[in-house]
């Protein structure tokens, strides 16, 4: 027979064996609500970002980007120089961490920048503020991908893309304006195929 105290031991044991939630930025897959462009975890278990293919988005002109919208170039530039494809970013545009951060354990402005390549083998990168975990682009809480642009990093060390080496051709490409990667040249897919291929 359980005494009481034992009882109260035995209960909180068990508790402790029940699974618990998990505590970060992306605990789940999030697709923006802008597009088909997705956060989830790749076969290893790292997560990364899945942009939807270019007949699906509205790419920005880096222009976009500076102006009133200036911080978001600079973030994207910070962004731009790391090499892990998601990133959280502090108002002076430091790095604070990857998709494990806490977004709501942070007090003050903060940007989530994000890069990957979509199956169209075109690239993405795009920056926005953060307010809550498990949120990017258009939600139900009003975040929105504030500034995209067609560009990867040089370097990605957790294995969510590999930036400007591959070949996309136009058939990988929509026929309204597409673009081809050849090398670290993005060609318009118009003007690649009037091009001799090499």
């Amino acid at each position: 027979m359980l005494l009481p105290d034992s009882l109260f031991t035995a209960i909180l044991y068990l508790w402790s064996l029940l699974p618990t939630p998990g505590h970060g930025a992306f605990t789940i897959a999030v697709t923006s609500g802008n597009d088909t462009s997705v956060i989830e975890q790749n076969d290893a278990g790292t997560w990364c970002f899945y942009p939807a293919p270019r007949d699906e988005r509205t790419i920005q002109p880096e222009e976009s980007c500076t102006g009133l919208k200036a911080d978001f170039s600079a973030v994207m530039k910070a962004h731009l120089q790391e090499t892990a494809s998601i990133g959280y970013y502090s108002a002076s545009f430091e790095r604070l961490g990857g998709p494990e951060f806490i977004v709501q354990a942070h007090v003050g402005k903060l940007y989530l920048c994000v890069s990957g390549r979509a199956t169209d083998g075109l690239y993405e990168t795009s920056c926005e503020e953060s307010t809550r975990d498990n949120q990017f682009g258009v939600g139900p809480f009003g975040n929105r991908t504030v500034c995209q642009v067609e560009e990867a990093q040089e370097t990605v060390t957790d294995g969510c893309y590999a930036p400007g080496l591959a070949e996309v051709t136009p058939a990988n490409n929509s026929a309204s304006g597409g673009y081809v990667r050849k090398g670290l040249w993005l060609i318009p897919a118009a003007i690649y195929t009037l091009l001799p291929h090499l």
